[in-house]
């Protein structure tokens, strides 16, 4: 019997302690408890962790307590303190084993815990870990929007949570507490900030909140978007003719920033002071100014306003209406009789088409072909001008003349055709006498140039066959390009495939075979100084027989040519 009352101890003893389970010791038989057998002690136990501001889970510390030697043990009789160092602030032990409250501070603190029961005790150290959870969201300068343009800034980087280790980045509740958004951007449930800017906004605070389980953080912040910028470039208009049709786009000239979505479209325009000449209107969808001015006029002044959206720009413009844009002098206006040819009423001359193509103050832009007075500096002189091929404004500085041999053959068998020199420095002839060669003599002239206009004339007239070529030129390409064979773009017209100089430099400047080329002596093919000489057919469309390969064609040995410059 009393072996098996000591084993009965002994497994009573041994066994883990839980809440609301108490071991008592089972009296032997023919045995008085006594207190000196009573044993009181307390297990170790991990404590739950606690937050800041939140009620603590709390503990029991009956759970952990064990009594032996007492059958009559009652738990009302436990007496409990802390018997050394100190609770969490905001943590108190009741009287019945019991730790409650709401932690106050954050950190470890670690206390003995005294179980007291008549003359015995028991004691145990144990620590609660208080985290103090701070939820913030850090300052940031967030980028601009644009109107139109679609926006995005995403806050969760700028978020910082502390004092929670189990934090993986979800459960964050994301709002606007305060002030708005610019209109056309949303605060979604992700803390991004989304959209796309309808609207300009200066920088408006917004306040945004982060919230996390019973904490949260706020942050004030500011999107600035730009406002909407409408602008008119300055423009000279060209000049309108009393009666004549007129039309000028303004639409180019609008510049709008601010708004990616702007296209080109949604613009309205309007004239907001001064008046427009008679018998024009501005066309308040597309800003072209058009119909036909009545009457002249040296300069009228009116301000035209182009808005979008909710902006709008400004600038003036004058409008010169003229009567004509050149009249025919009489006979006699220069001196010896000279035949008509075309002039500024006002009796001033250009000194190029091209200047009279372009028009001066109280005149529009002459568009007629055919002959005008000139001056390049040294006198007036009577030139042909050519208003309409590729835009117009070219003057005839050299043409071929003679009669047409529609049997030549290769020019060193003694027919030459129509290979009457005309010359490139050399002045000969006349404008007007299409049956002789012509020559300005360009390069003892005041007139400079950037283009060239070359190919074969239609008859006896001072206009085009098919075979024509337009070449851009350097100002200064007598002396940029010398010695040097170089290849002309897109040449159409194989007459004039390359340009530069030969071996001698005071010949030609355009040719239809290079520098390389076998035949001798090569300075005799293309535009001389003194007269245009070429030996060879012009391909399919030759007069004459086949000689060289077509590639070299656009032989003027058997037709008209001209030249013309602006």
């Amino acid at each position: 019997m009393k072996k098996l009352a000591l084993a009965a101890l002994l497994v009573a003893s041994a066994a883990p302690a839980f809440a609301s389970q108490y071991y008592v010791v089972v009296p032997v038989p023919n045995r008085t408890a006594t207190e000196g057998n009573i044993l009181v002690t307390l297990s170790g136990y991990s404590l739950p962790q606690g937050q800041v501001g939140d009620v603590y889970a709390g503990f029991d510390f009956n759970s952990v307590l064990q009594v032996l030697g007492d059958p009559s043990y009652s738990p009302s009789n436990v007496r409990w303190s802390v018997a050394g160092g100190a609770l969490p602030a905001g943590l108190t032990l009741s009287a019945n084993g019991r730790l409650s409250g709401t932690p106050t501070a954050g950190g470890s603190s670690s206390f003995q815990v005294m179980a007291a029961y008549k003359t015995k005790a028991g004691e145990q150290t144990y620590t609660v870990m208080v985290n103090n959870l701070v939820v913030s969201l850090a300052h940031s300068a967030l980028p601009d929007g644009e109107q139109g343009a679609a926006y995005s800034f995403d806050l969760k980087p700028k978020l910082q949570i502390s004092g929670d280790a189990s934090y993986t980045g979800a459960g964050v509740t994301w709002s606007l507490v305060s002030g708005s958004l610019p209109a056309g951007l949303t605060l979604g449930a992700d803390g991004v900030i989304t959209g796309t800017p309808t609207a300009e906004n200066s920088g408006t605070p917004f306040t945004v909140q982060a919230k996390y389980k019973t904490r949260s953080g706020q942050q004030a912040y500011q999107v600035v978007v730009g406002a909407i910028v409408v602008s008119l470039s300055n423009a000279t208009l060209p000049r309108g003719t009393n009666s004549e049709q007129y039309t000028f786009d303004f639409s180019p000239y609008v510049q709008v920033g601010g708004d990616a979505a702007y296209a080109g479209a949604g613009v309205t325009w309007s004239v907001v002071n001064g008046t427009l000449p008679t018998g024009l209107t501005l066309n308040s969808n597309t800003g072209v100014l058009s119909g036909k001015p009545v009457g002249t006029t040296s300069g009228t002044s009116f301000t035209v306003q182009a808005a979008y959206k909710t902006k709008a720009g400004q600038l003036a413009y004058t409008l010169v209406v003229a009567s004509t844009p050149v009249v025919l002098a009489p006979t006699g206006f220069a001196a010896g009789g000279a035949p008509q040819a075309y002039y500024y009423e006002d009796q001033t001359v250009a000194a190029s088409c091209k200047e009279y193509h372009a028009g001066k103050p109280g005149y529009a832009a002459a568009a007629n072909t055919g002959y005008y007075w000139v001056n390049m500096g040294a006198g007036t002189e009577r030139v042909y001008c050519d208003m309409t091929t590729n835009g117009g404004g070219w003057t005839l500085v050299a043409r071929s003349g003679g009669p047409v041999v529609t049997n030549a053959v290769f020019c060193n068998s003694g027919q030459s055709g129509v290979n009457t020199p005309f010359g490139w420095s050399v002045a000969r002839g006349s404008p007007a006498d299409t049956s002789n060669p012509y020559s300005m003599g360009v390069f003892s002239r005041n007139l400079t140039f950037t283009e060239v206009l070359i190919g074969d004339a239609s008859g006896t007239s001072n206009s085009w066959g098919t075979h024509v070529f337009e070449q851009a030129v350097p100002p200064s390409f007598r002396t940029a390009l010398p010695n040097s064979d170089v290849p002309l773009s897109a040449a159409a017209f194989p007459m004039a495939q390359y340009m530069g100089h030969t071996t001698d430099t005071t010949q030609y400047f355009f040719r239809d075979v290079p520098d390389v080329d076998p035949r001798s002596p090569q300075e005799a093919y293309g535009l001389h100084a003194d007269g245009w000489q070429t030996c060879y057919g012009d391909g399919p469309t030759s007069l004459s027989p086949q000689v060289y390969p077509a590639s070299y064609g656009g032989n003027m040995n058997y037709r008209h040519g001209m030249l013309m410059v602006r």
